[in-house]
């Protein structure tokens, strides 16, 4: 899913290691970049979007970063999370 101004970004990457041997994992994650500029003492900002994944039944890890968040949510929930967002920031605008 694309929302206008904004990017996807897949992170691709080998299921072997140079040696030639499988690792395990336990699925794909997509990252989502929230750029948005917030005031580092800002309080809730981060919550209020893992609250809405978490209420339509999406796993997410959340990392903070100095200028933008960032969520992993499963591959397969992409859109999902994408949807749910999107209606967040309508929601917060109206």
């Amino acid at each position: 899913m694309r929302v206008p101004g904004r990017r996807r970004v897949d992170v691709n990457y080998r299921r072997k290691r140079r040696s030639g041997k499988e690792f395990s994992y336990n699925g794909t994650w997509s990252l989502i970049t929230c750029k948005i500029n917030s005031d580092l003492e800002a309080v809730g900002f981060l919550a209020k979007m893992t609250e809405v994944l978490a209420e339509s039944g999406i796993p997410v890890n959340a990392i903070s970063a100095y200028y933008h968040d960032h969520l992993f949510v499963p591959s397969s929930l992409l859109e999902k999370a994408m949807s749910c967002l999107v209606k967040l920031t309508r929601d917060a605008q109206d």
